[in-house]
């Protein structure tokens, strides 16, 4: 009598379980004929998939080109969005749009008379570029808002870049023997020239076939994340007179420094005599390369006897002054917010970005202090490293 009981309540639960499933496929059918009626599909897009329609077009041929060079009639909107004033973008593309309507951007080379022409402008596809840095944009959202396609946007995007780093090489470099000897003598460290530091940014796991089995190259563990890592030299002015940018996230600061070309041919970067002497300013992690940095004493290398008082007041002199390549590299991030998210691009091309976003930065900063290109803060003549040797 019992088991029968029990063989009712199996066929009552298993009655039971073949309604339910019944009714999710009779639901399931449903959504699938009308699925209109359940949700709207506008809804379950995301920001970059709604400017995509049923034939995967981002242009409307109907339309031109979406001019974003309206904002300029706006100044203080433009600035807002560019980091440019009006009067700097002007003076921008007077030196980069030369170059861009005149190079090829497939080869290369000098742009030929025959051939379709651009869709944008040289100004326009500089402000894309601009733009593209600026806000991080993706390339979907901003082929949408020029009405371009995406494949131009995205390749456009890094011929600008090369453009930028050929019109405007002279920002970023070494200084000249004068330009040294008046760095040199600006601070209370006679001979220090700037500040060295290694910053990372972020990129997607590397995954072409060149490297993806060797993507562990690519992950920094301290961070825990996959990243490039790049040289930078600032000097006193927070102007970048040297970068080195490309190298993988798992290597340190000094394994950069060591492989760049500027370690390779010290000597012609730095002078050393027996009364005078050039250097920068570095962390403790570029221990070992004593002979162009100085970096700050750490406690445990003090000898028994020393005073502590004045080593304490020599690491926070040097700290003091230091802190301002950590300014610089900010300052830029902080004006080139692509730099500050997970890069979308392959490693070979990150260089070039780098490169410009720096350009860009000492463009600015030039403008900003009053400064050209060719020009550095005059200081006094006296680079001797004690001034009561001239005393008579």
């Amino acid at each position: 009598m019992e088991s029968r009981i029990d063989d009712m309540d199996d066929y009552e639960l298993l009655d039971g379980l073949i309604q339910q499933q019944a009714m999710i496929l009779i639901a399931a059918s449903t959504a699938a004929v009308n699925s209109d009626a359940f949700f709207s599909a506008q809804e379950a897009l995301n920001d970059d998939q709604q400017y995509v329609d049923d034939d995967q077009q981002y242009v409307d041929a109907s339309q031109g080109v979406k001019d974003q060079l309206v904002m300029i009639r706006n100044p203080s909107l433009f600035k807002t969005m560019t980091n440019f004033t009006c009067e700097e973008f002007e003076e921008l593309s007077q030196l980069v749009c030369p170059v861009i309507a005149l190079t090829a951007r497939t080869t290369g080379e000098i742009r030929g008379l025959l051939g379709r022409q651009p869709k944008l402008s040289p100004q326009q596809r500089l402000l894309h570029f601009v733009l593209y840095l600026k806000h991080d944009n993706t390339v979907i959202f901003d082929s949408h808002c020029w009405n371009w396609s995406k494949s131009s946007a995205c390749d456009d995007a890094l011929f600008v870049a090369s453009c930028i780093n050929t019109a405007l090489a002279h920002e970023i470099r070494w200084p000249s023997a004068e330009e040294r000897r008046r760095l040199a003598a600006r601070t209370d460290f006679k001979g220090c020239l700037g500040f060295i530091d290694g910053t990372l940014v972020e990129i997607r796991r590397p995954s072409s076939k060149r490297l993806s089995d060797r993507h562990q190259m690519w992950y920094n563990g301290r961070k825990s994340m996959y990243c490039v890592n790049n040289t930078v030299i600032v000097d006193h002015d927070g102007l970048f007179i040297y970068i080195d940018p490309g190298y993988p996230g798992s290597f340190h600061d000094v394994n950069c420094l060591r492989r760049s070309e500027l370690y390779q041919n010290w000597r012609e970067y730095f002078e050393h005599t027996d009364q005078y002497f050039e250097y920068l300013l570095g962390d403790p992690g570029y221990i070992g390369e004593e002979m162009f940095v100085m970096h700050r004493i750490r406690p445990r290398t003090v000898r028994p006897g020393q005073q502590m008082d004045a080593v304490d007041a020599f690491n926070a002199v040097h700290g003091g002054m230091r802190v301002r390549v950590e300014w610089g590299i900010g300052g830029m991030k902080r004006k080139w917010r692509k730099l500050m998210k997970k890069f979308d691009c392959t490693i070979q091309k990150f260089p070039h970005y780098f490169r410009a976003c720096a350009i860009l930065t000492n463009f600015i900063q030039r403008r900003r202090l009053d400064m050209t290109a060719t020009e550095m803060n005059a200081a006094p003549d006296d680079n001797d490293w004690d001034d009561e040797d001239n005393v008579e």
